[in-house]
C-alpha cells in the first residue's frame, strides 16, 4: 500500500490538511435556503466525521425547536481552479460559495487561535476537539521523543506532522500521500508509528477493527477543534445564535459528549486552548 520510497519532504507550514479526512470541500448548489423554522447545514460526505457532523446538527435544531436539513457534497468528485491554497486549492472559494447555500457549513477543523479561517467567514462555537495521533503495533506513549527513538515515523503529505522533523531527525521521517498508503505502511511494518488524523483512523477501525496502540500528540497543531462556518454578514442571523445557544446547553447539560462520540466535546474556549 506504501509508496516504494520516501517522497520529498515538504518544508513549507501546510494550511488545511491535504487528505479527504481534513475536509473541504466542493461546492454543491442548491436552490436557495429552506423556509423560516429550519436550519439548513452543508456537509461532506468524504468527511470521516460526516455522521458526528449530521448528528450535532439534528441535536441543535431539536434543542433549538428548528429542523436540520442537509446538503450534501462529495469533496473528492471537487471541481478547483487551483487558485487557494488548500487541498484541491478548495478550500477558501468554496467555503465561501457554501455559506451562500447552507446557513451552517459543518465540520471545518479550526487553529487555537482561529488562524486559518477564510476570508469573509467567521466560526461557531466549537462541537467536537479532535486532531493527529499516533499509532502503532506496539507501545506508542513516550511523546514524540520516545516515537522516534522507537523506529521510522510515517506522515501524510503537507499535514502538521510534517514540520515536526528536523534536519537531525528526518531520516526518520517517511511521507505519504493518502492515509490508505500511511495506515497501510504502519501494518506493513514499513513505518514503526503513523501519525494520523483521528477521525480517519476512527472510521477505519470502526470499518476494519485491527488491535492497535494509539496515543494523543502534544504536539504543535495537532489538536483542532472542529466548528461550523457562516459568512461574517451572517453573525445575527437566527440560524447562528440558535446553533451557538444550542451547543452551550448542550454543554452544560453534558449532554454534548454523548452527541459527539467516539470525538471529544471541547472544554476551553478555543483563543485558550493550548498547541
Amino acid at each position: 500500500m506504501a509508496p516504494k520510497g520516501d517522497l520529498t519532504r515538504p518544508r513549507k507550514r501546510p494550511g488545511i490538511f491535504s487528505s479527504s479526512a481534513a475536509l473541504l470541500a466542493a461546492a454543491l448548489f442548491c436552490p436557495g435556503l429552506a423556509h423560516a423554522g429550519t436550519i439548513t447545514f452543508c456537509v461532506d460526505k468524504a468527511n470521516p466525521m460526516l455522521p458526528t457532523d449530521m448528528a450535532v446538527a439534528r441535536a441543535v435544531a431539536q434543542k433549538a425547536g428548528d429542523v436540520a436539513a442537509f446538503v450534501v457534497r462529495d469533496s473528492t468528485k471537487a471541481d478547483s481552479d487551483g487558485d487557494d491554497d488548500g487541498p484541491k486549492g478548495e478550500t477558501q472559494k468554496t467555503l465561501q460559495a457554501l455559506g451562500k447555500q447552507c446557513d451552517l457549513v459543518m465540520g471545518f477543523p479550526m487553529e487555537a487561535g482561529g488562524g486559518n479561517i477564510p476570508e469573509g467567514m467567521s466560526a461557531t462555537r466549537p462541537y467536537v476537539r479532535t486532531g493527529f495521533v499516533a499509532v502503532g503495533q506496539g507501545d506508542v506513549s513516550g511523546g514524540f521523543a520516545g516515537l522516534l527513538r522507537a523506529g521510522n515515523i510515517g506522515v501524510l503529505n503537507m499535514s502538521p506532522a510534517t514540520t515536526y522533523f528536523t534536519v537531525a531527525t528526518m531520516s526518520h521521517e517517511h511521507v505519504y500521500f493518502t492515509n490508505e498508503q500511511l495506515y497501510g505502511a504502519m501494518l506493513d511494518g514499513e513505518v514503526k508509528t503513523a501519525l494520523i488524523w483521528k477521525p480517519w483512523l476512527n472510521q477505519q477501525l470502526s470499518m476494519h477493527p485491527h488491535s492497535v496502540h494509539v496515543a494523543e500528540l502534544s504536539m504543535p497543531y495537532a489538536n483542532w477543534n472542529v466548528v461550523a462556518l457562516y459568512p461574517q454578514t451572517a453573525q445575527d442571523s437566527r440560524a447562528v445564535k440558535d446553533f451557538n445557544e444550542a451547543i452551550t446547553s448542550l454543554t452544560a447539560s453534558h449532554q454534548l459528549g454523548g452527541v459527539v462520540k467516539p470525538y471529544d466535546a471541547p472544554v476551553k474556549s478555543v483563543s485558550k486552548l493550548e498547541e
